[in-house]
C-alpha cells in the first residue's frame, strides 16, 4: 500500500441527512459533535507510514461488548497508565480506531473520546516485514504481515494473550504467547509445534473476520470462535472456527488482493490473475462444507463466479493491470486504473447467479441507474446540460469548397461536389482534427454512397474503425469513440471501392454507458436540463419528427422469443391528441417485427410489439395516467412467461401471455424520442433509458424504482464529488447504510444511488465506518 498522506476522522453530523446521530447510547454522547479530525495532528509520528485504518466497534461483537466489563483481572487493564504505550485509560474503549504502520507498530485510539487519545500502542516482532491489514472481532485483533514467513498476531483481550504464529505453508506451525503487557519484549517466537496448518501462501494481502451460526464457544472467554479469512498471494485461506484450514485457490486467479465477508455467510474476495492481470470477483459458501465438494488446496473454476469480467457479456469493464488498483467490498467496486476509473455498485441479496443481478456505474459525469442482467445499453446518464446538436462538426462535407479541409490519398479524386475512387485498396481521404472533434467521445460518422460499383468503404477516426464497412448506394452511418488523443479526425477508407460519395457527416453522439458502449446518433438537436432544480442528473426533451437519438442496427438488441426489457423515466404535462414514443425499434413495412414503448392519447403506457406476420401483442396499463408533469419510472418487460408494465415500481393489472418472436427484420434502427417513421415524438423529457436482453424481478424493480427516485428531487447529488473518477478506497457502514467512497477530491456518502454528503480532503489509501464513526487515510 501507498504511504499515508493523513488520516482523518469524522462523526455523521446531527443535522446531515441521515436526520440524526449514529450514536444513541449514553455512552457515546461525548462524541455527537465529532467534527473530522486529523489524526496527524493528534500522533504525527505515526502519519505518513500508516497502511491501514480499521473501526472496531464492540457492539457489533457476539455480546454486544459486554466482555469490556469483566476484564479487571488482566495484566493490561492493570499495567501503568500514562506511558508512551499506554493512555490513561483501563477500559477498552467501545469504539476503537485502530491504526496499522508499515512497519512494526499498531496503535489503538480511544473513540470514545471525541479528542481520539491513544489507548494502547502495540510493537510487534522485531524483523516483521510490513504489517498489511488489521481486522478485529470478539475482543480478537489480528494482524497479518506480508513477506516474513507467513506470520500473523492474534491479540486476544479477554484471555490476555498476545500471539504471534507463524503460517508458512507446508510447514508445521510455530507459535509465541505471552500476556498482552508483556508486548514490549517480544522479540522472536518460539514454543510448541501445532501440526500444518500453514496458510496457503506467506504473503498476506488481507484478513477478514465473522461468527458463523453454531459457531463454537471458547471456553477462555465464553464468546463464540470466530472464523478468520486471509487472502494471499497463492489463494484463499479459512481459518474456521474449529482451528483447521481450508484453501482455495483458483487455475488462473489465485493472487487475493481483498477479502471480506458478507451476507448469507458469503466470503467474497477479488482475485487477481496471472493472465493479462485480469480480475475476477468471487463469492462462495463457508465453512468449506458448503463448497462444492471442496477439499484442501483444491483448484477451482469458475463456477462460483458473481461479477466475472472474462464473461462473454462482458458484465463488468476490463479492470487493467493490479498494479493500478481495486477496492472491493460487499455492494461496491472501485476502479482506479490508467485510462478509466469509476465505481460500480453491485446489487446486495441478488442471486449468486449475476446473469440476473444488476449492477449501476457512477463516475463524476454520470449515474447510469440500476443496468439489469444482460445489458445491452445505458443511455441519458448523463450531468451536462449542454445540448446536443445534430449538426454537422467538420467542414466541407459536402466537397462544395472542392478538397479545402481535405486530406486526399492517391487513388481517390474530388471533383464536382463529389468524391470518387477507383478501387486502389487502403487509400484514404481523411479530415485531420482542427479542434472540432473531441478526445474520447462518441462520433457519428455519415456518408451518402451517390454511386458504386464495387467493394467497400470504411468509416472511421485516427486510429479507430467500426467493424462494419458498406456498400451499395444509399446513406451508412457509423457510431464509435473517438481515441483519447486530442488528434482524432474522420477517415473514409477504401477497401477496393469503386465509386462516389457525398455528404459526410461527423455529428456528436450520446454515450452508451453501458459495457457494450453503442452510442446514439443525434439528430436535429436534443435539449438538455437539470430533472430538478440543482439535481445532477439531466433530462433530455425537445423530442420532435427531426429532433431525436437512433442506434444504427445493432443485432444484439433481438430478443427473439427471450427475455428482454426497457425501462426508463419520462415526465410530460400533457397526452397530447397522437400517441407518443418513447422508443421503437423496427424496420418498417408491415413483415417487420416492432417493439415499441408508448405513451397514448389517454396517458397511459403502451408495450406493444409484433411478429413478422405483422399479429400484434400489446399491454396498456389501465391503471396508472403518467401525464400528469411528475417524474415516472416505465419498466416494459417480457420475462418468458408473460409480458407486463410497471409504473413507479408497481405492476399493471394487465397481462399478455401471448409471446412473440421479435427479431431482427429489415435490421431495424433503434429509435429514442420518437416513432421509426418520426411521425409520433415524445413530447416531454426522458432520463435513464436501459435496454436489456433479461427481465427484472418484480422485487428488482421495487427496488431500482426506490434508489432511482431520489435522483430527480431538488438538489439530488448523483455522482462522485470532484472530477477524478479514480476510487482509491471503500468501505461500508452497515449501521448507517451508507456507502463511502475516497477520491483524491474527498470523500463521497451515497446512500443508495444518491451522494448525501462529501468531505474535501484527499484520501490516499483506506477507509473504515462503523455506526457514523469513520476514519480515512
Amino acid at each position: 500500500m501507498p504511504n499515508l498522506v493523513g488520516i482523518g476522522l469524522s462523526q455523521v453530523p446531527t443535522n446531515s441527512m441521515l436526520g440524526g446521530m449514529a450514536y444513541q447510547d449514553p455512552e457515546h454522547a461525548s462524541i455527537k459533535n465529532l467534527d473530522l479530525k486529523n489524526l496527524s495532528q493528534i500522533n504525527s509520528e505515526i502519519a505518513d507510514t500508516a497502511v491501514d485504518v480499521f473501526v472496531y466497534d464492540t457492539r457489533k461483537d457476539s455480546d454486544g461488548g459486554a466482555w469490556r466489563k469483566r476484564t479487571q483481572n488482566t495484566s493490561w487493564y492493570n499495567e501503568t497508565l500514562g506511558t508512551a504505550t499506554r493512555g490513561t485509560r483501563k477500559e477498552f474503549p467501545a469504539v476503537a480506531v485502530i491504526v496499522a504502520k508499515g512497519d512494526d507498530i499498531i496503535t489503538i485510539y480511544d473513540g470514545d473520546d471525541p479528542d481520539l487519545p491513544m489507548w494502547m500502542v502495540m510493537p510487534v516482532i522485531t524483523g516483521w516485514d510490513s504489517t498489511t491489514r488489521v481486522s478485529a472481532l470478539n475482543g480478537i485483533i489480528v494482524m497479518t504481515n506480508h513477506g516474513y514467513n507467513g506470520t500473523m498476531f492474534h491479540i486476544k483481550f479477554i484471555e490476555d494473550s498476545y500471539n504471534l504464529y507463524d503460517c508458512r505453508p507446508s510447514v508445521s506451525l510455530n507459535s509465541y504467547t505471552s500476556r498482552i503487557s508483556d508486548r514490549a519484549t517480544v522479540a522472536s517466537y518460539s514454543g510448541t509445534q501445532i501440526s500444518n496448518i500453514g496458510l496457503a501462501n506467506a504473503d498476506i494481502n488481507d484478513v477478514a473476520m465473522t461468527v458463523l451460526p453454531n459457531a463454537p464457544i471458547d471456553p477462555s472467554t465464553g464468546l463464540p470462535v470466530p472464523t478468520i479469512a486471509v487472502g494471499t498471494e497463492g489463494g484463499v485461506s479459512v481459518i474456521k472456527d474449529d482451528g483447521t484450514v481450508v484453501d482455495v485457490r483458483h487455475t488462473n486467479f489465485k493472487n487475493i488482493t481483498q477479502i471480506f465477508f458478507a451476507e448469507d455467510n458469503l466470503l467474497a474476495y477479488l482475485a487477481a490473475g496471472t493472465i493479462n492481470q485480469t480480475y475476477g470477483f468471487h463469492y462462495i459458501k463457508i465453512p468449506s462444507g458448503d463448497l462444492d465438494n471442496g477439499t484442501d488446496g483444491r483448484e477451482v473454476g469458475t463456477y462460483d463466479v458473481r461479477f466475472y469480467n472474462g464473461d462473454g457479456r462482458n458484465y463488468i469493464p476490463s479492470l487493467g493491470a493490479k498494479a493500478y488498483g481495486h477496492n472491493f467490498i460487499d455492494g461496491a467496486i472501485g476502479y482506479s486504473y490508467a485510462g478509466s476509473g469509476g465505481l460500480t455498485l453491485l446489487e446486495k441479496n441478488a442471486p449468486i447467479n449475476y446473469a440476473n443481478s444488476s449492477i449501476a456505474f457512477v463516475n463524476p459525469d454520470y449515474n447510469t441507474g440500476w443496468m439489469h442482467g444482460d445489458i445491452k445499453g445505458a443511455f441519458l446518464s448523463d450531468t451536462s446540460t449542454v445540448s446536443m446538436p445534430g449538426s454537422n462538426i467538420i467542414t466541407n462535407g459536402d466537397f462544395s469548397n472542392g478538397s479545402t479541409g481535405w486530406t486526399v490519398q492517391s487513388g481517390w479524386t474530388v471533383s464536382s461536389n463529389t468524391a470518387t475512387c477507383g478501387g486502389t485498396n487502403s487509400a484514404y481521404i481523411s479530415q485531420p482534427n482542427t479542434g472540432e472533434i473531441p478526445a474520447n467521445t462518441p462520433i457519428t460518422v455519415t456518408v451518402t454512397i451517390t454511386a458504386y460499383t464495387s467493394g467497400t468503404i470504411r468509416l472511421g477516426s485516427t486510429g479507430v474503425a467500426p467493424a462494419t464497412s458498406y456498400s451499395g448506394t444509399g446513406t451508412h452511418s457509423a457510431t464509435f469513440r473517438t481515441r483519447s488523443s486530442a488528434t482524432s479526425g474522420v477517415e473514409l477508407m477504401s477497401i477496393n471501392f469503386v465509386g462516389t460519395i457525398d455528404n459526410v457527416i461527423v455529428t456528436l453522439a450520446e454515450e452508451d454507458r453501458s459495457v457494450n458502449n453503442n452510442p446514439l446518433q443525434v439528430f436535429g438537436t436534443v435539449t438538455k436540463t437539470p430533472v430538478a432544480t440543482g439535481a445532477d442528473l439531466v433530462a433530455y426533451s425537445g423530442f420532435s419528427n427531426s429532433n431525436y437519438l437512433q442506434q444504427s442496427y445493432n443485432s444484439d438488441l433481438a430478443p427473439g422469443t427471450g427475455a428482454y426489457s426497457v425501462t426508463c423515466w419520462i415526465k410530460t404535462a400533457s397526452s397530447g391528441s397522437n400517441d407518443q414514443y418513447i422508443f421503437d425499434r423496427t424496420g418498417g413495412g408491415t413483415s417487420s417485427r416492432n417493439l415499441m414503448l408508448v405513451m397514448q392519447t389517454s396517458g397511459r403506457i403502451q408495450f406493444y410489439h409484433t411478429n413478422s406476420s405483422g399479429t400484434a401483442s400489446d399491454l396498456q396499463t389501465t391503471d396508472k395516467v403518467v401525464s400528469d408533469n411528475n417524474w415516472h419510472q416505465v419498466v416494459g418487460l417480457y420475462d418468458g412467461s408473460a409480458y407486463r408494465v410497471y409504473i413507479d415500481g408497481k405492476a399493471s393489472s394487465v397481462t399478455n401471455t401471448t409471446g412473440r418472436n421479435v427479431g431482427n427484420d429489415a435490421n431495424p434502427p433503434l429509435y429514442v424520442g420518437t416513432r421509426h417513421s418520426a411521425a409520433q415524438s415524445f413530447g416531454g423529457s426522458m432520463a435513464l433509458f436501459r435496454y436489456s436482453l433479461s427481465a427484472p424481478s418484480a422485487e428488482q424493480i421495487k427496488k431500482m424504482y426506490n434508489d432511482e427516485k431520489h435522483l430527480f428531487q431538488e438538489n439530488a447529488k448523483a455522482t462522485l464529488y470532484g472530477s477524478s473518477d479514480a476510487v482509491t478506497a471503500l468501505a461500508y457502514d452497515d449501521t448507517t447504510n451508507l456507502l463511502h467512497v475516497g477520491t483524491s477530491a474527498g470523500r463521497s456518502e451515497f446512500q443508495g444511488l444518491r451522494r448525501i454528503n462529501n468531505t474535501t480532503d484527499a484520501v490516499t489509501t483506506d477507509i473504515s465506518a462503523s455506526n457514523g464513526l469513520v476514519a480515512e487515510q
